[in-house]
Order: C-alpha cells, then structure tokens, then sequence
C-alpha cells in the first residue's frame, strides 16, 4: 500500500492517515485547528489532501546535527 500511496499526488483521508501513519481522529483534529493544509471537492463532500502539503507538515521542524 505504501509504493502505491507514493505514486499517487491527492489522498483521501483514509489514504492521508495510512500515509502519516495517524489515526483518523487525529487527523480530523488538525484538519479542524487549521494545522493541515486540505482540499475540499466540489459540493464539500469529501475532504482531500495533497502529498506535497503533507511532506511539508511532516518535516517542519529542522533540527540540524553538531556536525552541520
């Protein structure tokens, strides 16, 4: 499921939280506090996020080493 997550570009919520490795709950908690950028289809039904959006989210913080 992981290789075929990477290919993709757009996931859906469940696919969103297999990719961050989230429960759902946690999910709908960052969607709802605004900390997760996410795309909402024509009528609102269904709620979508972009890999990109995603990867930037999850490497927010930089924490360099000593060495760098």
């Amino acid at each position: 499921a992981a290789s075929l997550l990477s290919n993709k570009e757009l996931y859906n919520t469940t696919e969103t939280c297999a990719f961050l490795g989230i429960k759902n709950s946690y999910l709908y908690q960052l969607v709802r506090e605004h900390k997760l950028t996410y795309y909402k289809s024509k009528g609102g039904k269904f709620t979508y996020f972009k890999r990109k959006d995603l990867e930037k989210w999850m490497t927010y913080h930089n924490y360099t080493t000593n060495e760098e």
